[in-house]
């Protein structure tokens, strides 16, 4: 994967991202559906929060970290002595797969295999800037079509099986055609977080591979004779104009802290923006 051929533009103010959210939102309109990520610095990459953590570790040690994180979650989530009332009980947790008590644990902020997309871009542009305001940002966009470019020989549902099962596992072979880890995605748990961020949530049968390359070779099979663009890429936002993408995004998008996180900690978020804001206009 060339991460400068990927590279569609630079983002340099609010207006930049209008252009550019219209015509990912076009895209979608068209073609989708289509998937967005924000990243708060210019990684070049679609890791995992588990992949990063355990980055030049041993493989198995990264399986033996997701296996005792889920049997942890499970027993103390159990003990628990009040939930607010969108949460499952202890018993429907245990009841739940491994995605779905993964996609649990990912939106309360626990390392999992899992990477977090969003069905609209300005969700996603949030995410990108709402921390790190010293560093440059990524916008990441994929069509969901290329996680199926074989369906006779191996759909979907399946796909989504073998990476379930692969979840405390060694991975699984690779795909025959595609040469390659498995990536779905994948059917998470639903709770208030992930509804107001318009969720959605990849994951592969090997648990510290980059996303990023698996989507890049996805989408050169999809297109063998010539990359289209329009399937797999992401944008750079200047991390000098963070701070007015955000407070675009708060009056003209409906989307900040407050809106995305409807618990106590999204208000805690959504003053110390404000603060900060404030402070700096002030000082």
């Amino acid at each position: 994967m060339n991460i400068t051929e990927i590279t569609k533009a630079e983002i340099k103010s609010p207006s930049d991202l209008m252009k550019w959210g219209g015509h990912l939102e076009g895209l979608n309109a068209k073609s989708g559906p289509m998937l967005f990520r924000g990243q708060p610095e210019p990684f070049s990459n679609l890791k995992p929060t588990l992949a990063r953590a355990v980055d030049g570790g041993a493989y198995d040690a990264a399986i033996l970290l997701e296996r005792r994180l889920l049997k942890n979650f499970r027993t103390h989530y159990l003990d628990l002595q009040s939930l607010p009332p969108d949460m499952p009980t202890g018993e429907e947790v245990n009841a739940r797969n491994d995605v779905e008590v993964l996609s649990l644990m990912q939106h309360y902020e626990v390392p999992s295999r899992l990477l977090d997309w969003s069905a609209s871009v300005w969700v996603a542009a949030y995410f990108a800037c709402a921390s790190n305001p010293d560093k440059d940002a990524e916008l990441w966009f994929v069509d969901e079509a290329l996680m199926n470019p074989t369906p006779s020989e191996l759909p979907t549902h399946e796909v989504q099986r073998l990476v379930l099962g692969s979840i405390g596992e060694r991975p699984t072979d690779y795909h025959k055609k595609w040469g390659m880890p498995l990536i779905a995605v994948m059917v998470p748990m639903e709770n208030a977080r992930l509804k107001a961020q318009q969720g959605k949530l990849t994951a592969s049968d090997n648990v510290t591979v980059d996303h990023a390359q698996l989507l890049s070779r996805l989408d050169a099979l999809l297109h063998p004779e010539k990359k289209t663009g329009n399937s797999f890429g992401r944008f750079l936002i200047k991390g000098a104009r963070k701070r007015d993408i955000l407070r675009f995004l708060s009056e003209e998008k409906g989307v900040s802290a407050k809106s995305l996180f409807p618990d106590i900690v999204g208000l805690g978020r959504f003053l110390r923006w404000e603060f900060e804001a404030l402070r700096t206009e002030l000082y």
